[in-house]
């Protein structure tokens, strides 16, 4: 019994690790101001939000000519090749712990104005606004890092501190 519970539990990490290896490719940064972040890899998609020089993001996948890339809502989105730069590391987050709950606190407020907003929109249909609440998430939470020059791709990191210290 063991035997088994020990394999299954091996070929669950490998299929793991190789699922997130695969997809997790480094980070990019944005070289040019006002980067359109967008739903699709073409230039008529919808933008989802604006990126600034300097922001990093996860790279999810390269596309032909777009990244995509992981954003606050766990959806991949679209950023046009030439603006970007490939890195590999991202970095720390502020030391200050005020500055780092004013964030927590900031990207709870935009969590709860999207949650709001597209329940407002969509009242009956519960797609719909999961679908709008990932997108408005994306759009809200963005500024937040911009604001203070905290890379997004710390999102999680930043999260993960919040509700361990209960911010």
């Amino acid at each position: 019994m063991g035997k088994i519970c020990f394999l299954f539990l091996s070929i669950f990490l490998v299929l793991t690790i190789g699922h997130i290896n695969a997809h997790a490719d480094g980070y990019i940064i944005l070289v040019k101001e006002d980067v359109n972040i967008r739903l699709e890899p073409n230039t008529s998609s919808t933008v989802i939000a604006k990126g600034q020089k300097g922001d990093i993001f996860r790279l999810a996948e390269s596309e032909g000519d777009w990244y995509s890339i992981y954003m606050f809502s766990g959806e991949k989105r679209y950023i046009f090749k030439p603006l970007t730069d490939k890195i590999t590391d991202v970095p720390e987050l502020p030391t200050s712990i005020e500055i780092k709950k004013k964030v927590f606190r900031e990207l709870s407020d935009a969590k709860e104005r999207a949650a709001n907003e597209s329940y407002a929109k969509y009242p009956n249909d519960i797609f719909k606004q999961i679908d709008l609440e990932r997108r408005l998430n994306d759009s809200y939470k963005l500024p937040a890092f911009q604001k203070h020059t905290i890379p997004p791709a710390s999102y999680h990191k930043l999260m993960g501190e919040g509700l361990k210290n209960n911010w």
